[in-house]
């Protein structure tokens, strides 16, 4: 049994949804006002976010177990919102006016089962995707809520299929594809101890990589330094699949806006290392969202 007292992880379903949708650059540019730290990529819906896990092959049982017979879920984002967190910040992110009864059930469940078995689970579930992030000091949430207003969104549907099982600001421990059928399938995740790695999409991004080569753990001596938060930046960009040609894309567009000593850090590299750069700053954005990022040059 696989026991990781007190280790974070969370339960997260990839939603389909791009940084280049037309929804999303109309939101962008109605905010452009305001401060926010806008997601690149990987959007989806946390379904648990566990404080305290207590087994992780318990709560793999119980992701197996519920999901075992469920198909694609289908659910409609009509509308964009924002809520405040305990610390202050401001989520902007897509939201759904109706959701389906089937995913709130499941959910409950899951969640319930988790508690039960010994993890910790101490917030709520709110189901959103996050998209941007903005410090809340002298940002009203009505007058952001008002800018959101303005911005229609076409209603769409999409159908829920990738379910990730991961530890928090670490590697994938478990995938599961929904099927029609009500089957799934196991996505192939390497298990090495106890971190799981994607050798195949390491070796091909590993020119990319200036301090990730694959380790299951940050080297010790880079654990209090620059060097293990762009150790963890590559190594999430690498075991989450990211497209390094997108980010590419990106680092190209923003590039044309930069000028002095950023352009001069951009042009110092290749566009897609680059754009791995540009990752690096968004996770840890996230993760740190008061961090001034100016390490971010030391790459």
């Amino acid at each position: 049994m696989f026991v990781i007292h007190g280790e974070k992880s969370y339960i997260e379903i990839k939603v389909p949804f791009t940084y280049h949708a037309d929804c999303f650059d109309r939101l962008r540019h109605q905010l452009e006002c305001l401060p926010i730290h806008w997601q690149h990529d990987y959007y989806h819906i946390t379904m648990a976010f566990i404080d305290e896990t207590r087994c992780v092959d318990d709560i793999k049982h119980t992701i197996y177990k519920y999901f075992a017979n469920v198909p694609p879920i289908k659910i409609t984002f009509d509308k964009f919102d924002v809520f405040t967190t305990h610390s202050g910040m401001h989520i902007i992110h897509l939201a759904a006016s109706n959701i389906p009864e089937e995913l709130l059930s499941l959910n409950k469940k899951i969640r319930e089962e988790i508690i039960n078995t010994g993890s910790a689970i101490y917030s709520d579930f709110y189901l959103h995707v996050t998209l941007g992030r903005v410090k809340g000091e002298g940002i009203v949430l009505d007058d952001i809520r008002r800018l959101l207003n303005d911005v229609r969104i076409q209603p769409y549907t999409v159908s829920l299929r990738e379910v990730v099982y991961r530890y928090f600001r670490g590697s994938i421990i478990s995938k599961l594809i929904l099927k029609e059928n009500g089957t799934y399938s196991e996505a192939n995740v390497q298990e090495e101890g106890d971190v799981q790695r994607h050798y195949d999409f390491i070796q091909e991004y590993a020119t990319f990589c200036k301090y990730y080569n694959g380790e299951l753990s940050c080297p010790k001596e880079w654990e209090n330094d620059i060097k293990g938060k762009f150790w963890h930046g590559e190594m999430m960009f690498c075991t989450n699949h990211i497209s390094i040609d997108e980010w590419a894309e990106q680092a190209q567009a923003v590039i044309k806006k930069l000028k002095g000593k950023k352009l001069k850090f951009a042009k110092s590299m290749p566009p897609h290392q680059f754009g791995l750069v540009l990752y690096i700053e968004a996770l840890f954005s996230k993760w740190c969202p008061y961090d001034d990022m100016s390490w971010i040059y030391e790459y």
